[in-house]
């Protein structure tokens, strides 16, 4: 199968760095992570430039890399050195392993129960419905990734590349069965790197494994490493960026700044709120490069900026011919802008407060103690909690119970964890200038954040990144912690028992020897086992489980009132023996299960297209080629009232009508 080109291509760029440059193994894979990311960017623009984004040029192209890459790492080293390098690497990883056993074996579960949720619960979020899946599948259809007509905005100016990978994925594969796969490896990869950023901040080998355990426990996390989302993914390319500034910091060589310009350009590449979180980080790059200034770190600077820009110029390119603008996500504005209408201090602390607050609730009574609290503050600073200028339209600011979805759950432990790590750190251990800019950087990121974005009730989602950014200074601190067992802490006289209590004392005896970190530990694993277990668009437990519901019928199970509309406008349309579908007056509705319930057990080859004559703005190109579609049927959504559809001439008139979709024919 083609697809195993792509890690192969992974593997054999690990082969290189690890064996040949002797470079420690995760900072290989970060670079393999990193040049795996650039291979698809380049492959995908350059065949999309010629119409061929298909399975034959794509598999020759990745062919082709892996054998360059195979032939030089043949020459690189000898036989003896690569034998070498196997045993003693295999040696220190089974002795690591066997030391941190128990920590590793949570590991295991969760990434082996989430690669299996990934692997058959297909994407059902509503962004996967609307944009993510479908773009896709328009530039397959297409064969290039140029912009088309179409009503859904966000299929053309959202940042593509976790949509370019999932692409590459399902062309070379023939399926979307590996869709759910980029999270889920984006996660597996921040497990490596968080480790690796919690060794530069010179924690203790536990509690770099420990920071691995805090980041595979968050809620948020669990629940979008199964999905297609693409906050788990930016986040990866984050921690990436962040420990190649780190070690460029200490040490700035090209090779690194390379890294670097990669690293942030993909996370850009990958989502906007990028910016916002590595800008001090970023800052912090340029002071280090201006620090006894030197123009080779200058010149190391510009590769980084360079490298940026040539990863986003094609999207960026896109965008400003079609919009006018580079970055067109800027067009949404007023009403549904995604930046606060109005800044100041208490825009800032009312956004602070609300955004914390989403990671409150835990669906106890303190969750009305903590909203009146926040509400009394709000009162305290005279602004309104749910000011409309800082307040996405139409929702207000609630704490509401536990919520097992990967658009709302919040991180609930883990925030009281990194208030508690703060407090440690700064009360009790050893003050190190990194680790103290790190967490110095984090607090400005999340205040970035604050300031510039409007609150919304799923920013739990976006906040993810920064959460996974935290885990290496909360693995500092555990590591830390590992010192001390609770006898340690709490010192309680026994008195003499009788022999019917002498097993509570024995009980209490063992509870005093056990260690502090591993009680923080044990609560972030019991705390997720019901996000990983009991997810509300993936359950494995339930009456709607992965198990008992058919693959088609899972994409619904985030809105399961929108499934018999699908289901039957699907089957009307194959009934009519129409393979030209037009979509007309989609706004921001679901568009992929049509893709999926008309190519289930059919071997027609659909055609979908958007046949809107309201929205104009596209790429003149496209334009000149959706002049000769013809659709043979129209499906609209229920908010469309009118009995015949003018579309080209041709009059389609109302055929089927359900709750969610109608359909038209000529």
């Amino acid at each position: 199968m083609p697809i195993v080109l792509i890690p192969l291509n992974f593997l054999a760029i690990f082969y290189v760095f690890y064996f040949h440059r002797k470079l420690d193994w995760r900072y290989a894979l970060i670079l393999s992570s990193l040049f795996t990311g650039t291979l698809i960017v380049a492959m995908t623009e350059a065949l999309s430039s010629v119409m061929l984004l298909s399975a034959a040029p794509l598999s020759m192209l990745w062919l082709i890399s892996l054998l360059l890459l195979l032939s030089y790492a043949a020459f690189a080293s000898t036989a003896a050195l690569r034998r070498e390098f196997w045993c003693s690497a295999a040696q220190r990883a089974i002795q690591f392993v066997i030391e941190f056993r128990l920590l590793f074996l949570c590991l295991f579960v969760y990434l082996s129960i989430t690669g299996l949720l990934a692997w058959i619960a297909p994407p059902n979020t509503y962004d996967s419905m609307t944009y993510h899946m479908s773009r896709v599948a328009h530039w397959i259809q297409n064969k290039t990734i140029d912009f088309y007509t179409t009503t859904i905005f966000r299929q053309l100016v959202s940042a593509p590349f976790s949509e370019y990978t999932i692409a590459n994925l399902q062309i070379l594969s023939g399926t979307d069965r590996f869709a759910n796969f980029v999270q889920w490896s984006s996660m597996v990869g921040s497990l490596i790197v968080v480790s690796a950023i919690a060794a530069q901040l010179s924690a203790s080998r536990f509690g770099q494994i420990a920071s691995s355990v805090v980041c595979v426990t968050i809620p948020m996390g669990v629940l979008q490493s199964t999905s297609t989302q693409t906050d788990y993914l930016v986040g990866f390319w984050l921690t990436t960026l962040v420990y190649c500034i780190l070690r460029w910091a200490k040490s700035p060589d090209l090779l690194c700044s390379v890294a670097i310009g990669i690293a942030f350009g993909l996370a850009v590449l990958t989502k906007p709120t990028a910016y916002i979180y590595a800008f001090p980080f970023i800052l912090y790059l340029a002071i280090c490069g201006l620090r006894k200034f030197s123009v080779r770190k200058v010149l190391f600077l510009i590769t980084s900026f360079f490298i940026v820009v040539a990863l986003n110029g094609g999207h960026l390119v896109r965008n400003y011919k079609s919009f006018g603008t580079p970055v067109a996500q800027s067009l949404d504005t007023g009403h549904y802008a995604y930046e606060n209408e109005k800044f100041g201090p208490k825009t800032t602390i009312s956004n602070i407060l609300r955004n914390v607050g989403l990671h409150l609730e835990n669906g106890t009574r303190f969750d009305r103690l903590f909203q009146r609290a926040i509400e009394k503050s709000h009162e305290a600073l005279k602004i309104d909690i749910n000011d409309e200028l800082t307040t996405w339209p139409g929702y207000l600011f609630k704490i509401q119970g536990t919520s097992r979805h990967e658009d709302y759950a919040g991180n609930h432990y883990h925030t009281l964890l990194i208030i508690f790590c703060l407090a440690i750190y700064m009360a009790f251990m050893p003050k190190q200038n990194i680790a103290t800019f790190y967490a110095t950087g984090l607090a400005l990121s999340f205040l970035a954040f604050c300031t510039y974005l409007r609150w919304q009730p799923w920013h739990s989602r976006l906040q993810l990144p920064l959460f996974m950014l935290w885990t290496p200074f909360i693995g500092l601190v555990i590591g830390y912690l590992n010192r001390y067992r609770i006898g340690d802490l709490i010192e309680v006289d026994i008195p003499p028992v009788t022999n019917k209590l002498r097993p509570v004392k024995y009980l209490f005896l063992v509870t005093h020897q056990i260690k502090v970190s591993f009680v923080f530990i044990a609560i972030l694993i019991v705390s997720a086992t019901p996000y990983l277990l009991y997810s509300s668009t993936k359950p494995i437990f339930g009456d709607r489980n992965i198990f008992n519901t058919p693959r088609n019928l899972q994409f619904f199970n985030s809105n399961p009132h929108f499934q018999d509309s699908y289901v039957e406008i699907s089957n009307q349309i194959k009934s009519l023996k129409c393979e030209k579908i037009g979509l007309y007056e989609f706004a921001d509705d679901w568009e992929y299960p049509l893709w999926l319930l008309l190519q289930e057990g059919s071997n027609s080859q659909y055609a979908i297209e958007f046949v809107s004559d309201s929205f104009k703005i596209t790429n003149g190109e496209l334009i000149e080629r959706n002049k000769a579609f013809i659709p043979c049927a129209i499906v609209t959504t229920g908010r469309h009232d009118n009995q015949a559809i003018t579309y080209k001439n041709v009059n389609y008139l109302l055929l089927h009508a359900t709750k969610y979709l109608k359909l038209y024919a000529p």
